[in-house]
């Protein structure tokens, strides 16, 4: 357990996003989601960051093969969220 969270520490800690469009390609929103107000988006954002990572919890080995990726997008959904 703790090697996984060590895992999405890090590969959040290494992520550099500098636009929305890339946090939105790497959680995988359309773009068209931009148009939505605020409000909004973060709802859409919050429900796919939280759909990916609890799918990824069904067992430890599946928290340690998807910790990085959870990482990643969790930058990309605290970069959202922060704007």
């Amino acid at each position: 357990m703790f090697y996984a969270l060590y895992l999405m520490r890090q590969s959040s800690q290494n992520m550099k996003i500098e636009s929305k469009e890339k946090a939105l390609e790497i959680l995988g929103v359309p773009e068209e989601k931009l148009a939505l107000p605020e409000d909004r988006l973060i709802k859409e954002i919050k429900l796919v960051y939280w759909k990916y990572f609890y799918c990824s919890l069904h067992d430890l080995r599946g928290l340690i093969n998807n910790a990085r990726e959870i990482g990643i997008k969790k930058s990309a959904f605290d970069f959202l969220c922060h704007l």
